[in-house]
């Protein structure tokens, strides 16, 4: 009885002291307040009412370091006896990572979900400063590793997953999810979330490939026309049983039945260039190309995307002999009849011309050329070799001949799987880079495409003799052009490869094309052997 008045007696004075310590603290009398504190103390050693003034006391000297130090040792005492305080410990985690203290924030972090695991609840707030933590540098990588596995998404029931999105809005956790999700299987509850965040603008500009990469392994075509925003628009339209997601490297396909009839629905950046040079094209020029280019049904422009509709082609194989090499021809010499004059009335400026897409290639050319010429794979091959150093040696000299070359309305991707095969039909598919390019540019798409000389230049042959242009050039000289052109195309994008350390296998599969450009360049350069003085005079010719 006697020790249980004291006790109060003593309780009631501890806290009188620390009313006394916070008003000194609040009026900026720190020495006074540090005086209060330290006999209180002495009342009670290791109080966690005491130290946690302490600590306020220290946050308001500026001295945060000591203020986590003793807040760490509150947190410790509050564990061991079984109630932690949840505003404490999140008091001494954002202090943690105010001072960069990442490793004591993981340890602490690491013993209050070991203790709410214990007590069978785990506070979505603790998960999602988990998931800042992932985000920082440095973290000890070990002890992040180890508490990332004891606590990652598939060791969390669906509900907390929820939550703590939910509690978050944090897009990363729902990509986090969703890559879990891709192995798991399908998720009502993702998909939900998925469609909340589509609802409130949690994610603005286009979709991750993650999400597309989840609607096709999950097969769910609801989710996927929610999240492009065609729901709507394809009520009435298309078959929802016809939907199929297609897989591309590049592009996000959709088959479909629209409007009865077989169709491909393909995703554009919204008001991006590729969709405005192909709307363009369908408006004004499809008609005159209409036994070559497949329709399109319908279009429609929604948050993030716009989306078009164009004929399904079931493309079927035909060999690429001389006839079909002169068929490719015979349609290419069509798209490039289609007069300068009426597209340069008709697009609007941005669209003129595709001189950006030269000029992003100028620079990294040059570099490629040095590049490659002192690759092993090159040195092997004299032949190879000589082009790489003429190339470097007359690298501006290519460009200007580029530059100065005739205006032609172009395809813009005229390679070989853009050309499809349908019965007595060649259906040239993809117009979204179709614009004015030199002379020579869809030329030197599909050699690449082709990459043999005796396919390619008797096809070259028959398009010269057929063409507009033999009234601007010699043979030789649009032989020249479309080898500049081949490795304007070809050298940046081998280059990129081989930043990603594919350097050798991206050259290997290219020896073929390479050799190509090398007997288009001897061919129509007679002294290509030498220095060639005759590359001023083309250009001044051109």
């Amino acid at each position: 009885m006697i020790k249980r008045i004291l006790r109060t007696m003593r309780h009631k004075k501890i806290t009188t002291l620390l009313h006394q310590a916070r008003a000194f603290r609040n009026s900026a009398q720190s020495d006074q307040a540090l005086a209060v504190l330290q006999k209180a103390e002495r009342l009670s050693p290791n109080d966690n009412r005491i130290l946690k003034e302490y600590v306020w006391l220290h946050i308001r000297q500026g001295h945060e370091l000591d203020a986590a130090e003793l807040l760490s040792q509150v947190i410790t005492n509050q564990i061991e006896q079984q109630v932690l305080n949840e505003k404490d410990f999140f008091m001494l985690h954002d202090l943690n990572l105010k001072n960069h203290r990442y490793e004591q924030a993981l340890i602490h972090l690491d013993a209050a979900l070991t203790h709410q695991k214990q007590q069978k609840r785990v506070s979505v707030k603790a998960l999602y400063e988990l998931y800042r933590l992932k985000k920082k540098r440095p973290a000890p990588p070990d002890l992040l590793k180890d508490l990332s596995t004891r606590y990652r998404p598939e060791m969390m029931q669906t509900d907390m997953r929820h939550a703590l999105f939910e509690y978050s809005r944090d897009m990363q956790v729902l990509l986090d999810w969703t890559k879990e999700a891709i192995d798991e299987g399908p998720c009502e509850q993702l998909d939900k979330d998925w469609v909340s965040c589509f609802h409130e603008g949690g994610y603005e500009g286009p979709l991750p490939s993650l999400f597309f990469e989840y609607c096709e392994v999950t097969g769910n075509r609801d989710l996927y026309s929610l999240g492009i925003g065609v729901h709507r628009y394809l009520l009435g339209r298309a078959d929802p049983e016809s939907i199929r997601i297609m897989r591309h490297k590049r592009a996000r396909l959709r088959f479909l039945s629209y409007d009865g009839t077989p169709a491909i629905e393909k995703l554009y950046t919204r008001h991006s260039e590729s969709s405005e040079r192909s709307l363009l094209f369908y408006h004004h020029f499809a008609q005159n190309l209409a036994d070559h280019v497949p329709a399109l049904h319908g279009y429609t422009s929604t948050l993030r995307y716009d989306v078009h509709y164009y004929a399904y082609i079931e493309p079927e194989y035909r060999y690429r002999d001389d006839g079909y090499m002169k068929d490719v021809m015979d349609a290419l010499l069509q798209i490039h009849a289609v007069p300068v004059k009426d597209y340069s009335e008709t697009a609007p400026l941005a669209l003129r011309d595709r001189n950006s897409y030269i000029t992003s290639k100028r620079t990294v050319l040059q570099k490629s050329l040095e590049t490659f010429r002192d690759h092993p794979l090159i040195r092997a091959e004299p032949d190879l070799l000589q082009l790489f150093k003429w190339g470097e040696a007359h690298a501006e000299s290519i460009l200007r001949t580029i530059d100065q070359a005739v205006p032609v309305f172009s395809h813009g991707d005229f390679h070989g799987g853009n050309i499809l095969n349908q019965g007595d039909r060649l259906i040239v598919i993809d117009w979204d880079a179709s614009g004015l390019m030199p002379a020579g540019f869809d030329l030197a798409a599909y050699a690449i495409t082709v990459s043999n000389n005796d396919l390619f230049l008797p096809a070259l042959d028959y398009y010269y003799d057929n063409s507009h242009l033999n009234r601007h050039y010699t043979k030789n000289e649009l032989i020249f052009l479309v080898a500049c052109m081949m490795m304007l195309r070809l050298l940046p994008a081998l280059f990129k490869q081989s930043r990603l350390s594919l350097q050798d296998e991206a050259i290997t599969n290219r020896i073929p094309t390479l050799q190509v450009i090398y007997e288009l360049v001897n061919r129509s350069q007679q002294s290509f052997a030498k220095e060639s003085s005759s590359i001023q005079s083309f250009e001044k010719r051109s």
